[in-house]
């Protein structure tokens, strides 16, 4: 159980470090902030990552996909916009 304990609290801190580190990067962490100041939240942003790792599997070019991607972000922010005013 301890060992259990010793793990998870090893994943908090190396979560919590990835997250400073992304912030930290000039260009993701304002684009990730300004995601969540636009009401995107991580698991949106998960959600979005594995579109393109899925693409990249089946060989489908991910430029052609940017539009595309940008629409769906801009619906989510639509949408989180739509609650905090509804």
């Amino acid at each position: 159980m301890q060992k259990l304990r010793a793990e998870v609290n090893r994943l908090k801190q190396e979560e919590a470090n990835s997250r400073i580190l992304l912030l930290l990067h000039p260009f993701v962490g304002s684009e990730l902030l300004r995601l969540f100041q636009s009401g995107v939240n991580e698991q949106d942003i998960i959600a979005i990552s594995e579109l393109f790792k899925a693409d990249s599997r089946i060989g489908i070019n991910i430029k052609e996909d940017v539009a595309f991607t940008k629409d769906i972000i801009l619906a989510q922010q639509q949408g989180a916009n739509d609650r905090l005013s509804g």
